[in-house]
């Protein structure tokens, strides 16, 4: 039984709260990399970042809380 009345329980539940959502928005919103090559890759201004993207030679998972 969790006592929320402490801090520090409360604090761990909010983690574990947080972690979770995380992890089942992951899940349900992962995108395998594309299988064609969309008109915004084509249009990019370096045609390195062009073939590598589409040789998927990096594929970036970005976490949901980042801002750029």
């Amino acid at each position: 039984m969790i006592n929320l009345s402490d801090h520090q329980e409360r604090t761990k539940l909010i983690k574990r709260i947080e972690e979770d959502i995380d992890a089942a928005c992951r899940a349900e919103f992962a995108e395998d990399p594309r299988t064609h090559l969309g008109a915004s890759i084509i249009g990019h201004d370096c045609q390195a970042y062009a073939w590598n993207t589409f040789r998927w030679l990096k594929f970036e998972a970005f976490d949901g809380r980042s801002w750029s």
